[in-house]
This record gives C-alpha cells, sequence and structure tokens, in this order.
C-alpha cells in the first residue's frame, strides 16, 4: 500500500543517518536507561518459562501464591521476544531490543507520516518532518517507551503505520483498507489489551464516515466484525488453556481497576493527567513532561479553532481531523478500559507532535530559514527537557550490571531465592520466588516459616523497601499487598533462622518511584540456616 522511498531529498538522507546515530547510541547505552522495573523482567521470565515448557499456556514461576491463570493474550509479544532471547540469551539487553528495534520503526513511519501531512517545500520547510521526527525521537517518554521491555512500543508502531496509511490515501478507505486494518488491530489483540486503545480511533473514524454517508456503513461493520472474531479467537484459546478464563480475569481485572463503573473511571481521567503532569508514579518511571502536555494542548485548541473556522485549507484538514479524533478517541480509551498506567500515555504523542508540524508548516513566514524558526525552537525545548531528565541517571549510582555482579558474590544463579522480580534476569528459570506471594500465605493456611521451607528457599534478598511499605502501610500496599499479615514472622525468622552474608547499597532495592533512585538503598542477602 506504501512505496519505501530513500534519500529522494537531503531531509531523507539526513533522517537516516540520524537512524543509524540514533540506534547505534541507544544500543551501547540500552540498560543503563531508564532503570528496570520489574514488569520487563515479568515479561521476559513468562516468555523464558514458555520457551523451557515449550507450552503458551505457561504461567509465571515466580508466582506461587499470587493468582495467575493462563491466557492467549500477549502470546504474540511473548513469540515476538522469543527469537532475541535466542540471538542474545536471557538478559535485559535482548527484551529490550525487541523494543528499540520497533522504536526505529516507528520513527522511519512517523517521518514518513510528516513528510505526506506537511507537503509544502517552499522557503526550507521540507526540513520540518525532519526536525519533529528528531524531536519525538529524543523526547524524554518516546526515549522511554523505545528502551522499555513491555508492549506499548509495539502498539505505537501500529497505530502510525495505520495512521500512514489512511493519511496516504487519495480518497476515503474502502474495503481493502478496512480489511488491512481490522487484521493488523485482531492481531494486536495478541500483543497487548491497550489494543482497544489504539484500534478505537479508526473505528470511530469509520463510524463518523459512515454517518455522514462517505463510506458503506458496512465498512465500520466489517472492522467490528473482525475485530470480534479475533476477539473470540483469542478468548477461546484462553478458554483452552484455562476453562476459568473469564471468572479469572475479571478477578485480575477488578484489581486494576478494569471493571470499574464507568463513572469511577471518568472520575480518574483528571487525576490520571495530574499525576503525569506532576511526575507522580508509583512505580513507573514518570518523567518531568509538563512542557510537552501544554504544547499539544496548545496545539489541539489551535488545530480544532482553525478547523471549525474553515481556516486549515483541503491539504490539511484530512490530518487534521484524523489526528484530533485520534487524540481525543485514544483518552477514550483509555478511560474505558480504567487502568491508568503511566507508561500508556505514549500513544497520544505522535498525534501531538503531528498537530505541532502542521502549525508549524502554516505559519506565513517566507524568509530563508525563518519558518524552521520555530521547529528548531521546539526541537531544542525537547532536547532540553530530557537532558534535564535524564541529569538523575548521571548521578552516582549503581548500574543494574553492578547489582546482579554484588548478588552473584553471595548466591549460585541456581539457589532458591525469595527476592525482588527485578534480580530476575540473573537466576535460572524457577529459581527466583517474588515477595508478591507472601500477601496470599493466610488464603493458602501458611506462615512465613511454612512457606521458605516448603519452597526450598536457601537465600532471602531482602530490600529497605520493605520496612518502608510497612511503616507507611497502606499507602503502598499496591506494590506487594498487605504486609502486616506476615512482617513480623518475617523479620523473626531472618533474625533467628537466617544468616547475614552480605549487605549492598544499591538503587535496586527501592521501586517506589518518588523515593528512587536512591543509592543509599540497602539489599542485605540472607542465607536461611536448617531448620533446628
Amino acid at each position: 500500500m506504501m512505496k519505501l522511498n530513500l534519500c529522494q531529498s537531503r531531509s531523507d538522507c539526513c533522517i537516516l543517518i540520524f537512524f543509524v546515530l540514533y540506534g547505534f547510541v541507544n544500543v551501547l547505552t540500552l540498560t543503563q536507561f531508564p532503570f528496570v522495573h520489574s514488569d520487563e523482567a515479568w515479561l521476559s521470565g513468562l516468555s523464558r518459562a514458555m520457551l523451557q515448557t515449550r507450552d503458551l499456556s505457561a504461567t509465571e514461576p515466580f508466582f506461587d501464591l499470587y493468582p495467575r491463570s493462563p491466557h492467549a493474550i500477549k502470546t504474540l509479544f511473548h513469540l515476538l521476544q522469543l527469537p532475541f532471547y535466542a540471538i542474545f540469551g536471557y538478559s535485559l539487553f535482548a527484551a529490550r531490543m525487541l523494543s528499540l528495534t520497533f522504536s526505529l520503526l516507528t520513527l522511519y513511519q512517523f517521518y514518513r507520516l510528516l513528510r505526506h501531512a506537511t507537503r509544502d517545500s517552499r522557503f526550507g520547510r521540507e526540513w520540518i518532518p525532519f526536525l519533529f521526527t528528531v524531536a519525538l525521537a529524543l523526547d524524554i517518554q518516546f526515549l522511554y517507551a523505545s528502551r522499555f521491555a513491555r508492549q506499548e512500543i509495539i502498539l505505537l508502531f501500529i497505530l502510525i503505520t495505520l495512521l500512514r496509511i489512511h493519511l496516504h490515501l487519495s480518497r476515503y478507505p474502502g474495503f481493502r483498507e478496512v480489511l488491512f486494518t481490522s487484521v493488523i488491530l485482531g492481531l494486536a489483540m495478541g500483543v497487548h489489551p491497550n489494543s482497544f486503545v489504539i484500534a478505537l480511533p479508526f473505528a470511530t473514524y469509520y463510524i463518523l464516515l459512515s454517518a455522514k454517508r462517505l463510506i458503506s456503513v458496512r465498512l465500520p461493520l466489517l472492522l467490528i466484525g473482525l475485530l470480534g472474531l479475533f476477539a473470540s479467537g483469542f478468548a477461546g484459546l484462553s478458554l483452552w488453556m484455562n476453562p476459568g478464563f473469564f471468572a479469572d480475569y475479571s478477578d485480575y481485572g477488578s484489581t486494576l481497576g478494569v471493571t470499574a463503573k464507568i463513572t469511577d473511571k471518568l472520575y480518574g481521567l483528571i487525576p490520571f493527567i495530574q499525576k503525569l503532569y506532576l511526575g507522580i508514579s508509583g512505580t513507573y518511571y514518570t518523567p518531568d513532561i509538563r512542557i510537552i502536555l501544554v504544547l499539544f494542548m496548545v496545539a489541539s485548541v489551535c488545530c480544532t479553532a482553525l478547523l471549525l473556522k474553515g481556516n486549515v485549507v483541503n491539504q490539511y484538514s484530512p490530518v487534521v481531523s484524523l489526528n484530533l479524533l485520534t487524540l481525543a478517541s485514544l483518552l477514550l480509551g483509555i478511560m474505558m478500559i480504567g487502568r491508568y498506567s503511566q507508561p500508556s500515555i505514549i500513544f497520544i504523542f505522535p498525534s501531538g507532535y503531528l498537530l505541532l508540524a502542521v502549525l508549524a508548516d502554516r505559519l506565513p513566514l517566507k524568509k530563508s530559514f525563518v519558518p524552521l524558526a520555530p521547529s528548531m525552537l521546539l526541537t531544542g525545548l525537547i532536547v532540553l527537557n530530557t537532558v534535564f531528565n535524564l541529569s538523575d541517571f548521571q548521578k552516582p549510582h549503581g548500574s543494574y550490571e553492578a547489582y546482579l555482579s554484588a548478588i552473584s558474590r553471595s548466591v549460585p544463579e541456581n539457589a532458591r531465592v525469595l527476592a525482588n522480580l527485578n534480580a530476575d534476569y540473573y537466576f535460572d528459570g524457577g529459581a527466583l520466588m517474588d515477595y508478591r506471594n507472601l500477601a496470599y500465605l493466610k488464603d493458602h493456611n501458611l506462615s512465613f516459616e511454612d512457606y521458605i521451607d516448603s519452597r526450598n528457599i536457601q537465600f532471602i534478598l531482602y530490600t529497605n523497601e520493605m520496612d518502608l511499605i510497612y511503616n507507611k502501610r497502606p499507602l503502598y500496599n499496591s506494590m506487594y499487598g498487605n504486609t502486616a499479615p506476615y512482617y513480623d514472622s518475617m523479620i523473626a525468622f531472618l533474625s533467628e533462622r537466617c544468616l547475614l552474608v552480605d549487605t549492598i547499597r544499591t538503587p535496586y532495592a527501592m521501586r517506589i518511584a518518588n523515593k528512587f533512585p536512591d543509592p543509599d538503598s540497602t539489599l542485605r542477602i540472607y542465607q536461611v540456616m536448617p531448620k533446628r
């Protein structure tokens, strides 16, 4: 549907050089930023379990009390991870290489989308797509998503690819485009449930075109019908893996706010945006993106005003209309799911930057490189904001490699351990048991000591965040559940039946975002002694 056009202009050649340098620098620093999150090890650990068991219905081996149930949702993501582990070995680097690969593909699609959206080549304006692509690439939120071993960057690639297809059309979408969109969005269900979020803009777009009688009503019905078939297929596979899938998935979703009433979800949208603006988070890295959110809001308001007044010429009307619709639909989709997860905000960034690029392209400036001045200024602001955000990572702190190396001095990689999941890349599959299990001891009539003995745990990697979580309860109960029922018995067990073999100062002993990174955080390694 789209031709691969390389180096048709000076800006094309420059963007390819930028992509090569960008990829090279990112590869060299891939494990340094962001700090490793347990979600990355969680997804990687499940991929490793599927590979070791040769079974896509495998569940996470580090959760034996924490409720888990097999399902087909996200299986395509795990299948995408496996070749990277085969090439690079089971490591953080391998997990993040998948994200980096899709980030480069996303940037290329975004650049081609901008080239089409801003077609005015007068007075040096051909460089506007280059500058805004660089701005997105160096945006701290995009850098985070492109180096974070989760699914958001893959969904972003799908979203931008489909936007590019629709904006390249010289006519309204027909059967072929709707069929292709339906299949791609259907397959995206195997990447992450947030595929619903990126599907909503296209469903809304087709429904509006159908309501205006610009396309046949059969086309939105085709999209909805095919997405329903894909959803049924994934649900059927999930039921084959686990006959209690619907009940189990609903119970798990209720803990994340997915099953909350629509009014409660609506009321949660404004606090979600406020937290992003103020940089408030639980365990996810939340950079300072205030200037970017303000720019997106200004661009949305200006473009909406231009569109309503009829001041957007035909060249820009489809671009502005579709991207305003995309922004609104994405926020609506996030609200409808109700899981206000910080990484999902990356979905709005391409449309936000595209609207800014359209505004820059429309400025009535006609002397030399003056039209590029606003674009260059904005790109400079984005780079400065990223440098400001990355300043914390220039401060002395233990690297992730140093964290795992320090653990290796005292603990063999095949030893059975109770530890934070972020250490899973060091241990053999099935060796690590995560602290989240402990919140369910009472449900299984187990004491802390019973759990350690029954799982043959040899070492306990105890982080000082456990003390903070207990002392500040219930403020941080969402991290490991309520620690109060087992905390005292855990401390007594460490004192009576364990030998302290090492104390490590590492920021990875603290996962709470507003306390992180803290180089004074400590990880104490205890060896469990035989029961007398």
